[in-house]
């Protein structure tokens, strides 16, 4: 996405939140000691949310991780390739990455050397038909599936009953991430949870896409989006969909509606969005949970972001008026990027793990 480069834009302020004046950020709880963290602030050579949202995507060079790979055999005949990062004992912090990514994103790369550094195991989970092996069923993965993270969470608490869990989710994954823990309530097995860059309302968010300079953001998924379906149907005579209605996709929508909907059983795009929006379970999470998001997120129109009353009294929400998507790239001195994310994280969560 090298051609947004060029580019910059200024994001409509959300009207409601007036409330920020002139600070860094706001929180629901402010007084909880598990919400304090220097607040973030942009690199102000890396300030426009185009550039804090490709930085780390292109420049950010990923480390080498000490890593296994294991397969989890799912109770519908499919299975999920996740990948272990850090020592084999102690407790396991569940990574979910966003639209189209893998354990070689950026973003997943860099949260799951923190973990391994914190002294934490990492569990990287690869969404159906996004690690390199194709999955056996037609379905595919989508932003309101949490059926999975369930289904690999039952499997790790049957092997460790006793282990301490969290889990941290980056846009899409984080959008799955709080549905499950809404859903789920007091009975969530994880202790805490750290979502990023949220498309909390998908309808707003999708329709968004498709508009001003978002869409070349929105092209390049579709374009990855489409080889994946293809890739995944080539050998069948007979795909479940219609592969040429898929090819001419030309958003978002028109992709869930000929891709999404038909195979994980909803009537279209609409539906499919209502069901799997995460800002309809908010207020049902019960675990703590720290919600980090930048205003200018040029994914995420202000408007899909949810009123600070719908978040429950658990979730510490971190609302900054720069950062990008996935982006929150810190650093006073021009090409020396310093990496605010991960250590944010890391610190919400030793307030709930054993280190």
């Amino acid at each position: 996405m090298a051609f947004i480069l060029p580019f910059i834009s200024t994001m409509n302020k959300r009207k409601n939140l007036s409330l920020l004046g002139k600070s860094e950020s706001t929180s629901i709880n402010p007084s909880n000691p598990a919400s304090y963290h220097t607040p973030f602030r942009p690199a102000w050579w890396l300030k426009n949310c185009h550039l804090q949202s490709i930085w780390s995507a292109y420049f950010r060079k990923n480390v080498e991780l000490n890593s296994r790979k294991e397969r989890f055999e799912l109770i519908d005949g499919d299975f999920i390739d996740a990948v272990w990062v850090g020592p084999k004992r102690g407790p396991i912090v569940v990574v979910l990455h966003g639209l189209e990514g893998s354990i070689e994103s950026s973003y997943a790369n860099a949260m799951l050397s923190a973990i391994e550094n914190a002294g934490w195991r990492a569990l990287f989970i690869h969404f159906r038909n996004c690690s390199t092996s194709r999955n056996r069923l037609d379905r595919y993965y989508h932003i309101g599936d949490t059926g999975d993270i369930m289904n690999v969470l039952s499997i790790i608490r049957n092997r460790e009953p006793d282990v301490p869990l969290a889990g941290v989710g980056f846009s899409l994954g984080g959008n799955v991430l709080l549905k499950w823990l809404g859903e789920m309530g007091q009975n969530c097995p994880l202790l805490a949870g750290a979502a990023v860059s949220v498309p909390f309302k998908l309808a707003t968010a999708s329709d968004m896409a498709s508009r001003g300079l978002s869409k070349y953001y929105e092209k390049t998924l579709l374009s990855l989006m489409k080889k994946a379906i293809s890739k995944k149907f080539h050998d069948r005579k007979h795909p479940p969909i219609d592969i040429t209605r898929v090819m001419n996709a030309r958003s978002f929508r028109e992709f869930d509606d000929t891709v999404t909907a038909p195979l994980h059983g909803f009537k279209d795009a609409g539906e499919y969005y209502q069901k799997s929006s995460s800002c309809f379970y908010l207020s049902g999470i019960r675990k703590p949970t720290l919600v980090i998001h930048a205003e200018d997120d040029p994914l995420v129109p202000p408007e899909a972001v949810p009123e600070l009353s719908e978040f429950s009294k658990s979730t510490s929400v971190e609302l900054y008026p720069y950062g990008g998507h996935l982006g929150f790239v810190s650093g006073n001195i021009p090409g020396v990027p310093e990496y605010w994310l991960e250590d944010r994280v890391i610190h919400y969560l030793k307030n709930f793990l054993p280190c």
